[in-house]
């Protein structure tokens, strides 16, 4: 049985400039700065590409390591989009996708995007939760980091 496709979208508007939100959200390797959960991230070569191996350390998941693949990246349009590609995490077929979006000179807007399926044995529920946690987490210290 294939599991239907599952999506989550979350934002937060804060008080700074897209450009200066972005410098640090749109760093494909820098989101042990503004995620409290993520200990580590190191950039590494794959065929084609580039990744990135997160150590995260919270949550239900408690400690774990992920690899992860840049799938697009845009500075101009202040997107990009990456995908799951390896370690222990309740979604398959996942892609993720940050965009901060200006809303006035001292003003922006972080949109997450997911698109993904529960692994075996996880709940579409479960699944969603998780992620919604995962990011909520990093949406509060966005809001510490640059006013919310």
């Amino acid at each position: 049985m294939v599991r239907s496709m599952l999506e989550l979208t979350m934002s937060v508007e804060l008080a700074s400039s897209a450009e200066t939100v972005w410098n640090v959200v749109g760093n494909f390797n820098g989101l042990p700065q503004w995620h409290p959960w993520v200990k580590s991230s190191a950039l590494n070569a794959l065929p084609g590409g580039v990744g990135r191996r997160v150590v995260i350390e919270g949550g239900a998941g408690g400690q774990r390591e992920l690899d992860e693949r840049l799938v697009s990246h845009d500075y101009h349009l202040r997107e990009y989009a990456y995908a799951i590609i390896g370690g222990p995490t309740p979604r398959r077929d996942y892609i993720g996708r940050f965009r901060v979006s200006s809303k006035g000179p001292q003003r922006c807007v972080v949109e997450f995007h997911a698109q993904y399926r529960a692994a075996p044995g996880v709940s579409d529920a479960e699944a969603t939760e998780r992620l919604r946690t995962f990011y909520g987490v990093a949406f509060e210290r966005l809001e510490t980091m640059f006013g919310g």
